[in-house]
């Protein structure tokens, strides 16, 4: 038997048809279908493309890489990677993962229209995640400040935002982003109030505890408004029941009403004092 028909039979078809096979694996794997990438399906992977470079690295020791043949076997597995790559990114958002794919399609085709599509879905995926590793790295300090106004410290939260704001370090484009969470807070603020954590409580004894009147939480004795405690932006549905949007500040008035009564009592205790 010919030297080159011996390299036929023992090489190059056995290269031939495991790598046939593996690209079928490939094919009918249907990763998106159950909305779910798990740990076996992402080792099936990487032993199939095991297999694709093991036999490839035989074809390129007897200088067959760029075989017709060859050409033509390793478009059909960069065209199934490919095609995994973007089930992956379309369906399970798994960006990183996709763009690996694509450069190892990428990087084992052979014709050159092949490599240019798949080029093209490189430079998409590269950008698709620079702006997802971008929006994680925003939300990681977005996010507390957010959960810190929405628990009812929007002191806190807009202190936070400001120092990120004249900090020369922070991203131009997390500066812009926090520019318009600062400017729905405080709009957010003059409208409702500053956000609360829990709604107040009210509960009376004998018509003696707190109890709303219009927008003021009172502390009440025989249900008459005696002290007044805390304003809020709220709707009243009867019943003595009502939704919270945020606290407000007291009226002027109503500050001095405060004043007065402290002012009483502490005239009334010393008064107690002397008098005793």
């Amino acid at each position: 038997m010919p030297k080159g028909d011996k390299i036929e039979k023992n090489i190059l078809a056995p290269a031939y048809k495991a790598i046939n096979e593996t690209i079928e694996k490939i094919e009918a794997m249907n990763i998106g279908s159950d909305s779910i990438f798990d740990r076996r399906e992402k080792d099936s992977i990487k032993v199939l493309i095991s297999i694709i470079r093991s036999e490839l690295d035989k074809l390129i020791d007897l200088g067959l890489y760029n075989d017709s043949q060859t050409k033509v076997m390793r478009d059909r597995a960069a065209t199934a990677l490919r095609s995994l790559s973007i089930d992956l990114h379309n369906n399970l958002n798994e960006t990183e993962i996709a763009l690996g794919l694509a450069k190892i399609a990428e990087e084992i085709s052979g014709m050159e229209s092949s490599k240019n599509k798949i080029q093209a879905d490189v430079d998409i995926l590269q950008k698709n995640l620079d702006y997802k590793t971008k929006e994680d790295k925003f939300n990681k300090i977005i996010e507390p400040i957010i959960d810190k106004n929405k628990s009812g410290n929007s002191t806190g939260a807009l202190e936070d935002i400001n120092q990120l704001i004249y900090n020369s370090e922070t991203d131009s484009e997390l500066k812009g982003i926090l520019q318009e969470i600062k400017q729905s807070i405080e709009e957010r603020i003059v409208k409702y109030g500053k956000p609360i954590k829990a709604a107040p409580t009210m509960h009376t004894i004998n018509g003696v505890g707190s109890k709303i009147y219009s927008d003021t939480l009172y502390f009440v004795v025989l249900f008459i408004p005696v002290f007044p405690i805390a304003r809020y932006s709220l709707e009243e549905h009867g019943n003595g029941s009502y939704n919270f949007f945020g606290k407000l500040e007291l009226h002027k008035w109503q500050k001095y009403w405060q004043y007065i009564f402290i002012g009483l009592i502490v005239i009334l205790i010393l008064s107690s004092m002397f008098s005793g």
